[in-house]
């Protein structure tokens, strides 16, 4: 029959759904992971993929979401990539064919990746690099060294003894509390999106920003219980809302993992962005986590995560595509919440912390 190329439908899930899983590995019912799919694709707000299929199998597949962005000051629809999953027999021609029919897309691309053999094909097709994403930790608890440990003995995650989380609750760090640069500072949980704050960066913040927005809120807010609990942190100085934060906490093994995924503020300074993130890990510490994972590529975002205690790890490039070659000058803010990542680790055992619905 051949190899045929597809823009993405409900009708190919199933058929999505046996190539994802043999790379996320996965102990899901196939109930379970279509519910799982039905909210992580085609409920996503501007979802979109390309798949390749050989008969009833797709074996390659590279999908994406669309994002609003400020680019030099000026609001942007900007496309995030997600999964880029090809099977060995078909790389890496089918592979790159299903990533060269996303570039034609008119919408710029931006994405990360950890893969060798991805950066050497992403530079080939003359895609450019425009920072890192740099991965900050900050461990709060005993849980975070047994976990890392298990980790290099190459234990499953199924592995690591429950009993150990309860044994070992204790918090030996706590971010630095950090205040606000003025009197009269607040914050509150986002519990509506009817009104929904202006925080967005001053125009000449950023060359390239990642605006969080009532959609993100919503979407997010219909996770299936396994995906864990999304925190949205509203800051105001006096009346005036002039930030927000987005984090995730979640169950990995017998620990609670966290993630602070986005920081936004119309105060560009050092000092906000310590504040923002300083008590978005108070609360992450005080929801019981045992370790806070952060990643972002702007200078002054990782200073600011320095001076609250964040110890810097790995990083990766990111790249930028644009079909017409535009480039990018001057610090960029990509965060965890690009892509997916902020929501890996996927659920572990259907049967215990995802639930069909």
């Amino acid at each position: 029959m051949g190899l045929v190329y597809v823009d993405v439908t409900a009708e190919h899930i199933p058929a999505i759904r046996k190539l994802l899983l043999r790379y996320w590995e996965r102990n899901w019912t196939n109930d379970v992971a279509d519910r799982f799919l039905q909210w992580r694709v085609l409920e996503r707000p501007e979802w979109d993929a390309v798949a390749a299929f050989d008969g009833d199998d797709c074996v390659a597949l590279i999908d994406s979401f669309i994002r609003p962005y400020f680019l030099a000051g000026q609001p942007v629809r900007v496309r995030e990539t997600c999964d880029w999953i090809c099977l060995p027999n078909y790389r890496p021609f089918v592979g790159l064919r299903v990533l060269q029919s996303m570039m034609k897309r008119p919408e710029p691309i931006i994405t990360t990746t950890s893969s060798e053999a991805n950066n050497t094909l992403l530079t080939g097709l003359k895609w450019r690099t425009v920072g890192d994403l740099q991965q900050c930790v900050f461990p709060i608890g005993a849980g975070a060294i047994v976990k890392s440990a298990a980790q290099r003995l190459n234990r499953e995650l199924g592995a690591v003894p429950t009993f150990t989380g309860r044994l070992l609750p204790f918090r030996f760090r706590k971010p630095s509390r950090i205040s606000s640069p003025e009197q009269a500072a607040s914050f509150s949980e986002i519990q509506t999106t009817e009104a929904w704050p202006d925080t967005a960066p001053p125009n000449d913040a950023f060359a390239l920003c990642a605006l969080a927005d009532e959609r993100d809120v919503e979407w997010l807010r219909q996770a299936p219980d396994g995906e864990g609990e999304f925190l949205w942190l509203l800051f105001r100085i006096g009346d005036e809302p002039v930030g927000l934060s987005l984090s995730r906490l979640y169950q990995e093994g017998p620990y609670r993992g966290a993630k602070l995924l986005h920081l936004q503020s119309k105060r560009h300074d050092r000092e906000t962005y310590a504040w923002l993130a300083s008590a978005t890990s108070h609360q992450l510490a005080e929801r019981g986590a045992h370790w806070i994972d952060a990643r972002f590529s702007s200078d002054i975002v990782l200073s600011a995560l320095d001076d609250v205690g964040f110890m810097r790890m790995s990083s990766w490039p990111v790249y930028w595509w644009s079909n017409d070659r535009s480039d990018l000058d001057g610090d960029i803010l990509a965060s965890g919440m690009r892509g997916v990542e902020g929501l890996m680790p996927y659920p572990y055992l259907s049967e215990t912390v995802l639930h069909a619905a």
